[in-house]
C-alpha cells in the first residue's frame, strides 16, 4: 500500500472516530489529524476537488479548536444553583450515576442533610455537569467538594476554569477554601487547574473574592 493510501485510509477511520463520544478537544484534534490524511491523500493522487473540501474541512476544525482553546467557550457556560433535593438534580445523578461511580466510586448525595448545595453547570441548552458542595458549622468558608462531574463530551479543563475561576459562584458565597473529594489522585484534572495535592485530596485557596483580580494561590498543606 502507497503512502498516500495508507493516508487516506486513515485519515476516512479518524473523521469516523471523532464522532464517537470523545471529550471534545480530542474529538477536534482527531477531525483535523484526519482531515490532513485526507487532504494529504487527495493532493496525492491529484484530485483537486477533494483537495479543496478536505482543506475546508481542516480550516473548520482549526476553527473550532480556536474557539475552545483561545477563547475557552467560557462566554457560553452557565452555572445555576439549584436546591440540594432538586428533582431535576435528583433526575441527573440517576441518569449519571454509572458513570460517577467509575469516577468516585463510594458516591452518596444526601440532599437532606446541613450545608449542602448544589449547582449545575450549562452548555447553552444543554446540562455538561453538576457540583455539589458540603460546607460545616466550624468552617464555613471552606468548601468541601462532593462531587464535581462533567459529562464525557466536555470533560477538559475548560469547565472546570470557568466553574472554579471565571464564573465567581463559589466566591460568591463566601468561600475561600476548596476541597476535593479524597481518593483523587489519580487524576491530572485538579493540578493543571492549579489545584494542590495535600494528603489524599487537593485543595485550592481563593486570596481575592473576585475571580476577575487573578490572585490565586494553594491552599497550604496540613502536614
Amino acid at each position: 500500500m502507497r503512502w498516500w493510501e495508507l493516508a487516506g485510509w486513515v485519515g476516512a477511520l479518524a473523521l469516523l472516530a471523532s464522532r464517537w463520544r470523545l471529550n471534545l478537544l480530542r474529538s477536534r484534534l482527531v477531525y483535523i489529524a484526519g482531515s490532513l490524511g485526507l487532504l494529504a491523500c487527495a493532493i496525492a493522487v491529484g484530485s483537486w476537488p477533494l483537495a479543496a473540501g478536505c482543506a475546508v474541512l481542516v480550516g473548520i476544525g482549526l476553527t473550532k479548536l480556536w474557539h475552545l482553546q483561545v477563547r475557552r467557550e467560557g462566554h457560553t457556560f452557565q452555572v445555576l444553583e439549584v436546591g440540594p433535593q432538586d428533582e431535576y438534580l435528583r433526575y441527573l445523578l440517576r441518569i449519571h450515576g454509572q458513570d460517577i461511580l467509575a469516577h468516585q466510586p463510594g458516591f452518596v448525595w444526601d440532599g437532606a442533610a446541613g450545608g449542602r448545595s448544589a449547582a449545575i453547570v450549562q452548555h447553552g441548552p444543554e446540562t455538561i455537569g453538576v457540583l455539589l458542595i458540603r460546607s460545616e458549622p466550624h468552617e464555613p468558608s471552606v468548601a468541601h467538594l462532593e462531587l464535581d462531574y462533567v459529562t464525557p463530551r466536555y470533560r477538559n479543563i475548560t469547565p472546570g476554569r470557568f466553574l472554579f475561576f471565571e464564573s465567581g459562584f463559589l466566591q460568591a458565597r463566601g468561600f475561600r477554601y476548596v476541597v476535593t473529594p479524597p481518593g483523587m489522585q489519580a487524576s491530572n484534572y485538579y493540578p493543571r487547574l492549579g489545584f494542590r495535592a495535600d494528603g489524599d485530596h487537593f485543595c485550592l485557596l481563593y486570596t481575592s473574592p473576585s475571580p476577575r483580580d487573578g490572585l490565586l494561590s494553594r491552599m497550604p498543606s496540613s502536614a
